[in-house]
């Protein structure tokens, strides 16, 4: 009944909450038919939606409709008897004419209101240079207050869903905040799950894991968003891959660099090539370093249209390009000194032999090789699209507690899982085959099929499967259960069904088109996807150990 519901009403409702969109905060407030209620002592409006004959009242979690009040000409009658856990529809008032209300509630999801100072959703277009200030309260799915203060910096996050129509966005508290039980921190992010019909696909990678002991997984909790009084959609509300308590655990270089010079460093001339030219890279005129430049980095790999937009970064001889996320503003000799070590990363990768010529170090004098070993696994059982190009991170602390490179955190999987085809055509859909181990055309170096093709790597993958518990862990995402998919889709379902009325489906994968706005059946696919997946590398590892690639 839902989907046939949702064929009809779909496109009336995201045409009007579009407009709704388009006006200024302030103007929005004062004409849109409004409720208002109490969240645990704070005050907190929501506008309707409205569409043909029809006026639309996403709920958040825990709110009851009985404590409800009309706001801007709407009248309601007593909603006592309305229930919490099921859509409902009543007959309301809205400046003295009749009308029908749909009320769909939510559950299990936490909630966001962010109003901001000046802004509407649409004056951000897709940039993430522009940039507002505002103020977000967050409450737990049970209606209880987590955290409240002001944002220092609204802006968008991502680079595919920039183009998407439900956006993702960053947070930046003016004061560190514990958001929904998560470790204090300022910067957090919020992200739409745009281009995954099924909203599983990064709770799913972020789980597996978290089980499988990886370290810096970056925690997320599923919240509804409310900007400046419109309901966005079902997002997750996530901690960003930054240094930090809670976050990447390393030394933070930045910051003591910060302390050492006089002035802020983005006050500093940057140097080095503006366009990306192999070997070269930029950096700045930073005066002052700390003694010890070994640690900590954080490092992610870059495609060549976003070079102009990165502070720092490194191209390397065989045309990677890689954004330095901390220090971000990188001196001379910290640029010097890692990008030579990322370098000598590379040429061992790429040898026969895995010992970069230039050094006569092997890779695994350069690189944690179980964090090498266990990412590669990892992106090729949950069959990430984007593993070899993007949101790919790396780290590395200070000599005196870590000389080696790290590969992690893991980030970002809408488009892994069989979510989109690969350049063939079928190899990042197919669950009995490679896919980020021998990924073709590309103009990249490729990081991930080199590490598969490194023999002390392909020896390590059959132990290292078994030790790092991946059945496991595949069959507590897959097999019923607390953590299962199945489960999180259910917990969820009220959220998720929301968020399809005004978020369109978008698929990648031909045949996902079968399921349409069925996210049962979405999450199922992945489920028994995973599985399979699993099944294929456990075999594959199980008989080439010790064999030639």
């Amino acid at each position: 009944m839902f989907d046939r519901f949702c064929r009809w009403l779909l496109l009336p409702l995201s045409a009007a909450f579009a407009c709704l969109l388009l006006a200024a905060p302030a103007a929005l407030a004062a004409k849109t038919p409004s409720v208002a209620f109490q969240l645990d002592g704070h005050t907190e409006t929501i506008a309707l939606i409205q569409s043909i004959n029809l006026w639309t009242l996403m709920l958040p979690s825990s709110v009851n409709p009985g404590d409800l009040t009309g706001v801007n000409g709407l009248e309601l009658p007593d909603l006592s008897d309305v229930p919490t856990d099921q859509e409902s529809s009543v007959r309301v008032t809205i400046n003295g004419k009749k009308a029908r209300l749909r009320i769909l509630p939510s559950q299990n999801a936490g909630s966001v209101f962010i109003d901001l100072d000046r802004m509407s959703l649409s004056q951000f277009g897709s940039s993430k240079k522009r940039k507002d200030t505002g103020s977000c309260r967050v409450f737990d799915a049970e209606g209880h207050f987590s955290a409240e203060g002001r944002l220092a910096s609204f802006s968008l996050h991502g680079n595919s869903t920039l183009i998407a129509k439900k956006k993702s966005f960053n947070l930046k508290f003016e004061k560190k905040q514990a958001l929904l039980g998560m470790e204090a921190d300022r910067s957090w992010a919020l992200i739409s799950n745009a281009h995954d019909s099924s909203f599983t696909r990064n709770y799913t990678a972020m789980t597996l894991a978290e089980l499988l002991h990886m370290p810096f997984v970056p925690e997320q909790k599923p919240v509804d968003v409310y900007l400046n009084g419109q309901y966005l959609g079902a997002y997750l509300l996530s901690e960003k891959v930054q240094i930090g308590k809670g976050r990447v655990e390393i030394r933070d270089l930045a910051k003591e660099t910060e302390e050492m010079n006089d002035h802020p460093l983005t006050e500093y001339r940057q140097l080095g090539s503006k366009k990306p030219v192999k070997g070269q890279g930029k950096y700045y005129d930073i005066p002052t370093d700390p003694e010890d430049i070994t640690g900590g980095y954080l490092m992610e790999l870059g495609l060549e249209d976003r070079y102009p937009q990165m502070t720092s970064a490194y191209v390397t001889q065989r045309g990677q390009i890689i954004s330095f996320r901390s220090p971000k503003y990188l001196s001379q000799a910290q640029y010097e000194y890692i990008s030579g070590l990322l370098q000598s990363m590379e040429n061992a990768m790429f040898s026969e032999d895995g010992t970069d010529p230039d050094s006569g170090k092997r890779f695994e004098e350069l690189v944690d090789l179980d964090s090498a070993a266990l990412k590669y696994m990892f992106e090729e059982l949950v069959c990430n699209f984007d593993a070899n190009k993007t949101s790919q991170f790396f780290w590395k602390d200070a000599d005196s507690k870590d000389p080696l490179i790290h590969f992690g955190p893991p980030w970002d999987y809408d488009l892994s899982l069989a979510n989109r085809a690969g350049e063939d055509g079928k190899e990042f859909i197919t669950a009995d085959a490679l896919a980020v181990g021998v990924q073709v055309r590309m103009k990249l170096p490729v990081y991930y099929r080199q590490v598969y093709q490194l023999q002390v790597v392909r020896d390590r993958l059959p132990s290292l499967f078994q030790e790092a518990g991946v059945r496991e862990a595949v069959e507590q995402l897959t097999q019923g259960g607390e953590k299962s998919i199945s489960a999180w889709t259910e917990n969820l379902g009220l959220s998720i069904e929301k968020n399809y009325i005004i978020n369109p489906t978008r698929f990648f994968a031909a045949y996902t088109h079968a399921f349409g706005t069925d996210f049962r059946r979405h999450a199922q696919s992945i489920s028994d996807f995973l599985y399979k997946r699993m099944e294929y590398l456990e075999t594959l590892y199980q008989g080439f150990q010790n064999t030639d690639p």
